[in-house]
């Protein structure tokens, strides 16, 4: 979140930045809330569709199992029939007594039966021979493929309960399995989600025809190639995800489907887009709440700020007044005019402390905001959310440097700051900010050197380590290779204190605007994050306060050099 500034320039000029600041504030965190919402909204679909193709595959697995079992069940029967008098077998009983010991003791498979070729059942675990099956879905699709045919469901003539017939051909008819639906129904539940109640389960034929639902709801469907959804897919695709509302009702679901083996049989599962949705809603909350937050604080420091200037704006205007009516008795008397003076230093007086003043008011609710993430980074656990305070916090700490920017500014301006010259070591100031910028260059992958100097200087050492650490940082912030230079060179009564770089170098034609307001030259898309273009602004304002000289010489692919000199004096004798 960027910071909002009170300008305290005269007239338009102020009112345009501090707009510009407000409209950047607000923005800001709604941008970046915006960006997150569509990042949650795609990654919550694509995690959706990636466990239903997982699951899709994993009941694909379990199902494919069992039809294995049973084809293989098929296929023992099969060769013994072809290899035995399958007539003989059946006239004798024992084809009745061999399904019998095929069928043990599984729960799935409801009844083993064995047809001739006009699909009259000639054996059977089950009551039924000499029933005919010929009318049976599965008998006639058995004899028209020599692979295993899956029929589609039916209730059983001898049980009354709903199975599907897993067929084959033997050379004197049909060998069946029926399957109790209800077996296959509990298979896919156990491996269903038990954390989505919305899901359902579904199993398929290449045709269309629905074969088992969970959870069962009505009569099986069937569906046709003009239905959207599945059938534009199968039976060409092995796998895949499609949306579609489902014949029974209920709103448009995300699939995912998948062949179970090589059988003409697909795997369904699919949930409600509604619950998709519903669940990234609930997720987005908490990052609503914050960006909420951080724009209302916005709004509320915005209004502050406008009070203090209108406050400002009529300080100012008695100011002239007071100035206008003292100066108009000056002209008429001599003796008036000592007062008058007097007046307009004590309102210019007044003016610098109300500046001040706005200036400390200004930093409080940005401290306030920072004590908020402070708690907030306490309280919050997910990682995402973590990086996204982390976010908030950069930008506080960015809208704090241009702020501090903004406002040294408007004190040098005002002429608040007083300087306290006196004759100090330059080694001492120097290897303070030589210690301090060695790390950050190596944070950059800089290398950083210094050239020290044992000469006494007069200056006030607090605004010059202001300005030159206004220039190590300009000059770690441009250079992307090489080495940043911290040095001194004597100059007869002067010594020049220059920092170096080997950045891209700055232009001849814009040398001399390089110390104006907000010019910044390797800024050209306006990044915020690299400042407002004040710094050498600052800079060239505390020479002129210090009565010392700056400039800049600079090489266009070479490096850039900016040094500012200072009077050389003795060494005072401290000697007592």
């Amino acid at each position: 979140m960027v910071g909002v500034f009170v300008p305290h320039g005269r007239g338009r000029q102020g009112r345009r930045y501090l707009n510009v600041l407000v409209v950047i504030s607000i923005l800001a965190p709604v941008i970046l809330f915006a960006a997150h919402a569509v990042q949650s909204h795609n990654r919550a679909y694509a995690e959706v569709e990636d466990r239903l193709r997982r699951r899709a595959a994993m009941l694909s697995e379990h199902v494919a199992r069992v039809f294995d079992t049973q084809a293989t069940v098929i296929d023992l029967i099969a060769d013994q029939l072809n290899r035995a008098n399958g007539e003989e077998l059946v006239a004798s009983g024992k084809m009745a007594a061999l399904l019998a010991a095929r069928l043990g003791r599984d729960s799935m498979v409801n009844i083993l039966l064995a047809t001739d070729s006009q699909g009259i059942v000639q054996a059977s675990t089950a009551p039924i021979r000499g029933n005919s099956v010929a009318d049976r879905d599965y008998f006639r699709g058995a004899m028209a493929s020599p692979d295993l045919f899956v029929g589609e469901p039916v209730v059983g003539r001898s049980s009354n309960q709903p199975v599907i017939v897993l067929a084959g051909r033997w050379h004197g008819g049909v060998i069946g399995i029926s399957l109790h639906i209800r077996e296959l129904r509990r298979i896919l539940a156990a491996a269903s989600d038990d954390n989505d109640e919305d899901e359902v389960v579904a199993l398929f034929r290449g045709d269309g025809t629905q074969l088992v639902r969970q959870p069962e709801r009505g009569p099986p469907v069937r569906l046709t190639r003009h239905d959207p959804g599945l059938m534009q897919y199968i039976p060409e695709a092995h796998d895949g995800v499609y949306q579609a509302v489902p014949q029974t009702g209920g709103g448009q679901r995300l699939y995912a489907f998948y062949q179970i083996g090589n059988y003409p049989v697909w795997v369904s599962t699919g949930v409600h887009l509604q619950a998709i949705q519903n669940r990234w809603l609930r997720d987005l909350v908490p990052h609503a709440v914050l960006t909420l937050l951080a724009v209302l604080v916005v709004a509320g420091t915005f209004l502050m700020s406008r009070r203090r200037e209108r406050e400002a704006a009529l300080a100012e205007q008695r100011l002239q007044q007071a100035v206008t009516e003292r100066t108009a008795e000056a002209l008429d008397a001599i003796s008036a005019r000592k007062e008058a003076l007097a007046v307009a230093e004590r309102a210019n007086r007044a003016k610098s402390h109300f500046l001040a003043s706005a200036s400390h008011d200004l930093r409080q609710p940005i401290q306030g905001v920072r004590l908020f993430l402070d708690v907030l980074e306490g309280r919050l656990e997910d990682q995402f959310d973590r990086h996204v305070l982390s976010n908030a916090v950069k930008a506080l700490e960015g809208a704090e440097s241009l702020l501090s920017t903004l406002l040294d500014v408007s004190t040098l301006e005002a002429g608040i700051i007083r300087v306290a010259a006196r004759a100090l070591p330059l080694h001492d100031v120097l290897s303070n900010l030589a210690d301090e910028f060695a790390k950050q260059a190596a944070t950059h992958g800089l290398s950083f050197r210094f050239v020290s100097s044992g000469l006494w200087v007069e200056t006030d050492p607090v605004l010059l380590v202001r300005v030159l650490r206004n220039l190590l940082t300009n000059a770690v912030r441009y250079t992307k290779t090489g080495t940043v230079l911290l040095g001194c060179r004597r100059q007869g009564a002067e010594v020049r204190v220059e920092v170096w770089d080997t950045g891209e170098g700055i232009p001849d034609d814009k040398l001399e605007t390089v110390f104006d307001d907000f010019i910044q030259i390797g800024n050209p898309e306006r990044d915020r994050a690299k400042g407002l273009g004040l710094g050498l602004a600052v800079v060239r304002r505390m020479a002129v306060l210090l009565g010392h000289r700056v400039g800049v010489r600079s090489q266009l692919a070479r490096g850039t050099v900016f040094w500012i000199s200072l009077p050389v004096v003795k060494k005072p004798n401290l000697s007592v």
